[in-house]
Parts: structure tokens; C-alpha cells; sequence
């Protein structure tokens, strides 16, 4: 399979997955529906980046860079999919505020997904600077 066409079905299923989510949410009741798209998504989006990352064309495939690759991305991807969910769905009625401990988590967790991106690109960079 074309690495290429591999990222697109994982973005595909992601979206699924998040949709049914929203959908078992909205019709349950229950955040268990959501609890697991996004376990999901950071499964298949990790283990999707990694197959994309060993599917070079020229043979070898660099597995430090594919694994740094697929952690950073299932990161960024499992940030961007909770962010989102907090934004739209997290909210009580009584008073439209965040809970504490969700408000406390999404903020360690973006302190967390700094700390992979910046480790992510400082790694590359020293990497590059080795080779050469």
C-alpha cells in the first residue's frame, strides 16, 4: 500500500471514528462512546503513521524517524481531536464553564504535547546535524 493512500484511510477511519462518537454520545447520553473513538484514534493514527513511516520506497526504512514521527503525530492528532471535543461538548448548562478537572487536564495535556513536538523537531534537527 502507497504511503500516501495510507495516511488518507487513517484520516478517513479517524473521522469515522470521531463521528460515531459524537453520534453514540448524542443519542446515549454517555461518554463512553467518545472515550473510545478517541482511544481509537490514537491507536490507528499511531500505528498508521508508523506503517508510513517503514513503507519507504527505497528499501531502508529509518525506524527512529518513523517511531518519533508517529509518536509526534498521534500527539498532535489525539490533542486536536480532545480540544475539540472539550470545546463543543464539555460545557455544563448551569453555568457554561469547564469542569476543573477537565480544564486541568487539557492544560497538562498541552504541556505534554509541547514538550513531544519540541523534543520531535530538536531530535530531527540533531539528527540532520549528525549526519552531515
Amino acid at each position: 500500500m502507497k504511503g500516501g493512500f495510507l495516511l488518507i484511510v487513517v484520516a478517513i477511519v479517524d473521522i469515522a471514528l470521531i463521528a460515531l462518537g459524537v453520534y453514540g454520545t448524542a443519542k446515549s447520553g454517555h461518554a463512553g462512546w467518545l472515550s473510545f473513538a478517541v482511544a481509537a484514534v490514537s491507536v490507528l493514527t499511531f500505528f498508521g503513521f508508523l506503517q508510513y513511516g517503514r513503507s519507504v520506497p527505497n528499501g531502508q526504512p529509518d525506524s527512529d524517524r518513523s517511531e518519533r514521527r508517529a509518536i509526534a503525530a498521534t500527539a498532535v492528532v489525539v490533542y486536536l481531536v480532545l480540544v475539540s471535543i472539550v470545546a463543543f461538548f464539555a460545557l455544563t448548562d448551569q453555568t457554561q464553564q469547564l469542569n476543573p478537572l477537565t480544564s486541568m487536564l487539557v492544560t497538562n495535556f498541552t504541556a505534554v504535547v509541547g514538550v513531544i513536538v519540541a523534543f520531535y523537531f530538536g531530535s530531527s534537527a540533531y539528527a540532520e546535524k549528525r549526519k552531515s
